[in-house]
């Protein structure tokens, strides 16, 4: 095309926008739709619920290196699930949770100790002058009979106080799998 006026020029440019424009728009168009439709996926295949809850220690967020797990009573280990605590506080996500049922619920902690102090370790305490102890007594972990049921839909939460007067229980680093 040969342009010989302004005029032809700024209308050569303005169709050119136009089409430039719509194919743009088509293409963020066509990213938007498939944006949308993966966003809409089942992203908990499995069926599993969130569950989350506060730990207490006699009455107290339970510190430590801190875990809890939940065993189904029925069906498969699979359909189980455990978490963290953290300053008392767990949550389980639907990527993490468990499937609605009964469980048997088990908490286990542990604390490290300086061997030179006596008191909790610190980022200071040597590899070799530690000492790890167990801070929940078996009735809530190995011998649990702490049961929760976990219903499809529901808000799942499981708070729990473990009052008891234990002492720590000084275990052995390599029993530390669960």
């Amino acid at each position: 095309m040969i342009i010989k006026y302004p005029i032809h020029l700024f209308l050569f440019l303005v169709n050119n926008m136009k089409i430039l424009f719509f194919k743009t728009f088509i293409s963020f168009l066509c990213c938007f739709v498939i944006l949308v439709l993966l966003g809409c996926q089942n992203t908990n295949p499995d069926g599993r619920e969130n569950v989350s809850g506060r730990i207490l220690l006699n009455g107290q967020p339970l510190q430590g290196s801190a875990r809890i797990v939940f065993d189904p009573l029925e069906g498969s280990q699979q359909d189980g699930g455990s978490g963290q605590i953290m300053s008392g506080n767990f949550l389980l996500t639907q990527q993490d949770g468990v499937k609605p049922g009964k469980y048997c619920v088990r908490i286990f902690a542990t604390i490290t100790y300086d061997k030179t102090t006596n008191l909790p370790a610190t980022k200071e305490t040597r590899d070799y002058n530690e000492y790890t102890m167990s801070i929940i007594p078996p009735e809530f972990n190995v011998n649990s009979d702490l049961e929760f049921e976990v219903i499809k839909g529901k808000k799942n939460v499981y708070n729990y106080n473990i009052v008891t007067s234990l002492k720590p229980i000084r275990i052995n680093k390599s029993s530390l799998t669960h």
